[in-house]
């Protein structure tokens, strides 16, 4: 069962009677002001579980109902008995009620270099939306404001389990009707003239997030580009992700770089980054090898063109992907999690049920084409964070290896380049950052019009 409500919110409900227990997934983004301020986000997720109850209701019943926030998104994930399903769905709905002021404490904890670099890159990517119009850091919301820009719109619920999907997404109908009663969020302004919009970014660029002091003699990259338009749910994307950096015979990894000395640890991936589906390589290397390590990652992903995959070396990752697939159907709980990540990156929900089949009838040429247009490395904005100098000689090698184009990036057929008021060519990406300090990251400035957000500890 496969159905959109009025509010916007995908439902689909898959019958799996292995267990006496209904799995249940629901994922909402975060929208610009939780990709601003992540911080608050999990802020809001603490303060909805606390102020419902739901958590300790469904725990004397032996039950789940759990709220989380990675910076992407609010995700409620829990299971009930078939029975209990609609009391579930009520505590879901509880969840749009008008949060009450004064704000929720931010919480205060460390967080990875991963999560730390994706909020930059978010933040980067909503800058450079905005093309030739100065941008602004943006305020954060009163706490109604917030709650109303997350909560109570769009968003796919899943369920897996004993149940019959067509009274599961009749039953969920009900519940969550109030929330097309919400008004929607007032647009989220970033700049003086533009209201947000999905726009790509413009590559090459830089993130360097340089810390004074730090204790850690690694430097961490993620190489993210934003997907090539077409469609991201082929066998010969997933399979060139892992030839490229997500199996352990990838070329990133046993081929090794043309570095002095390998990198610690090194992997490729795709998933979603704001409302842009990216594909990504995230290294991490010793600080001391941080220009040549760059360097050498781009040469490695330069080379997949001149290098095209071959059967020999495509057969055993095939095998290894089909193989791995099938234990996405291992229990209800995992086809739960993979259908709720297969729908929020704009897949539909019987992908994961076909691709075993498709990977093992692509050719190595559609794989070499993926590759080069996912990884290409002229299209992707590197984020660098670690002590100052490795972080500030990592950005210099990617500015020196991909310099600024005036080429925009790809677009849909029907919307045509942005044009300077003489129309004569299209607008260079200017964006200014005020002098101002931001919670999670340290206080951002421009450097040069290409898009180089340069971050100094304050």
């Amino acid at each position: 069962m496969d159905t959109s409500l009025p509010g916007g919110t995908r439902v689909v409900a898959v019958a799996d009677r292995r267990t006496p227990l209904v799995e249940l997934r629901m994922r909402l983004p975060l929208g610009d002001p939780g990709w601003w301020w992540p911080d608050r986000a999990e802020a809001l997720s603490r303060s909805l579980a606390t102020r419902s109850g739901a958590a300790d209701r469904a725990d004397r019943e032996g039950e789940a109902f759990q709220l989380t926030s990675d910076g992407q998104w609010l995700d409620i994930t829990g299971h009930s008995r078939p029975d209990r399903v609609g009391a579930w769905l009520e505590s879901l709905a509880d969840l749009a009620v008008p949060a009450a002021e004064p704000a929720p404490p931010v919480p205060v904890r460390h967080r990875a270099p991963e999560s730390v670099m994706d909020t930059a890159l978010r933040r980067a990517w909503d800058a450079h939306g905005a093309v030739g119009a100065p941008a602004l850091v943006p305020e954060p919301p009163g706490p109604a404001e917030f709650h109303r820009s997350v909560v109570g719109r769009g968003g796919w619920l899943v369920a897996v389990g004993d149940l019959d999907p067509e009274e599961f997404a009749s039953a969920a109908g009900a519940a969550l009707s109030s929330w097309r009663t919400f008004p929607p969020a007032a647009p989220y302004a970033r700049t003086t003239e533009t209201a947000p919009r999905a726009v790509h970014p413009r590559p090459p660029g830089v993130v360097p997030l340089g810390q004074r002091d730090t204790n850690d003699d690694r430097l961490h990259l993620t190489l993210p580009a934003p997907e090539p338009y077409g469609d991201t749910g082929s066998a010969a994307r997933y399979l060139a992700t892992a030839v490229v950096g997500a199996h352990h015979a990838s070329r990133l990894t046993a081929h090794g770089l043309s570095v002095p000395g390998p990198a610690w640890q090194i992997h490729a991936g795709r998933d979603v980054c704001r409302d842009v589906p990216r594909s990504y390589v995230r290294a991490v290397v010793p600080e001391r090898e941080a220009g040549p390590a760059v360097a050498g990652i781009h040469q490695e992903l330069a080379t997949l063109r001149l290098r095209p995959v071959t059967q020999a070396e495509l057969a055993p990752v095939a095998a290894f992907c089909a193989a791995q697939l099938l234990g996405v159907f291992d229990s209800p709980a995992a086809k739960a999690d993979m259908i709720r990540e297969t729908l929020s990156a704009g897949r539909g929900h019987s992908w994961l049920e076909d691709l075993p089949d498709l990977i093992l009838r692509t050719s190595p040429e559609y794989v070499t084409t993926a590759a080069t247009e996912l990884f290409a490395p002229d299209r992707m904005t590197l984020v660098a964070f670690g002590a100052e100098e490795p972080t500030a000689e990592a950005a210099a090698t990617w500015h020196h290896l991909t310099p600024p184009t005036d080429t925009l990036p790809d677009r849909p057929p029907d919307r045509p380049p942005t044009r300077s008021r003489s129309g004569s060519r299209p607008l260079p990406c200017l964006t200014r950052w005020p002098k101002k300090q931001v919670r999670g990251l340290p206080e951002c400035s421009l450097s040069g019009w290409w898009g180089l957000c340069l971050a100094r500890p304050s």
